[in-house]
């Protein structure tokens, strides 16, 4: 699979200018009424920009042609997991796009949003489940069967959702450590002290076999309980976050009223736009260029 050029641009209002965008449309997946994941799929397409997804206040959305022509197949499939216990729909929309622009067909899976801190061990149990749910509906559905490349399957997480990823992808994981992160002597989280808030521990945390033998390639990007998690059976790479980059560049771009908004919590918009729009570039290029490699 060829690797298309990429490059990170805010959608801005110019005169006469015509952005193309990938494909963009949301599946809902109706059959598990207890816990339904919102699927956003991004296709390669190229066509006008009609919205830009993911877009609030404090982050700039996304460029995308919702409801494009759909392209033909077979195109691979990457789906993409979202860090975090609490982050909102779409917001890896920016390395989505990036990937749908080299040719494969993305789905962005988010989750229920969680609203406790006792719902946090479950949900952490759970990610790798809404990732083979993902596969599930994408193939079942009507206007991608007959799609997807199914020998091209891969998985991309952002933090949490990347530790889900390398457990899909056969990793072992140390339940056991992950229960007691937050102890003293555990590996830490970044959730530790929004648990001790909630009145809530990761205590009694299990995992279920998560392998599923569709995922021929694995990319966890600064994944959680890191020090928890075994190689894995699938070729899998880990992108850390270094060279001044952190987590928080994972992140989309924010927007110029963000600082205001957020107060001391910009730290989360990193040093400047330049440098967030630099951050995602090395990320794309880490994991484009490893799901390249895998499927030659």
């Amino acid at each position: 699979m060829k690797i298309a050029a990429f490059v990170v641009c805010a959608a801005m209002a110019v005169p006469g200018l015509v952005l193309a965008a990938p494909g963009y449309v949301r599946l809902k997946d109706q059959a598990r009424a207890e816990r339904p994941i919102s699927l956003s799929v991004w296709y390669p397409a190229q066509a006008e920009a009609t919205e830009d997804v993911g877009g609030n206040a404090v982050f700039e959305g996304t460029p995308a042609a919702a409801g494009a022509e759909l392209p033909a197949g077979p195109l691979p499939l990457v789906i993409l997991s979202h860090g975090g216990l609490r982050s909102a729909d779409d917001s890896g929309a920016w390395l989505a796009a990036g990937l749908a622009e080299t040719g494969a067909v993305v789905v962005e899976v988010s989750a229920p949003r969680i609203e406790t801190g006792a719902e946090a061990a479950a949900e952490i149990a759970a990610r790798p489940g809404d990732i083979r749910r993902a596969v599930d509906v994408t193939l079942d559905h009507a206007d991608w069967a007959e799609r997807i490349d199914t020998d091209r399957i891969a998985v991309v997480g952002f933090a949490l959702g990347g530790t889900a990823a390398l457990a899909v992808a056969g990793a072992e994981v140390d339940a056991a450590a992950i229960a007691g992160a937050c102890a003293p002597g555990g590996m830490g989280s970044p959730d530790c002290d929004w648990l001790a808030g909630q009145g809530a521990s990761l205590e009694g945390f299990a995992l279920a076999e998560a392998r599923d033998e569709r995922f021929g390639a694995a990319v966890a990007i600064a994944p959680e309980y890191a020090g928890a998690l075994g190689g894995a059976d699938a070729p899998a790479r880990v992108v850390t976050l270094d060279d001044g980059m952190t987590l928080f560049d994972a992140f989309p771009v924010c927007t110029g009223r963000a600082p205001e908004i957020l107060g001391e919590g910009a730290v989360i918009c990193g040093a400047s736009e330049e440098a967030r729009r630099a951050a995602h570039e090395r990320i794309f290029d880490a994991v484009s260029g490893f799901l390249a490699e895998t499927w030659d």
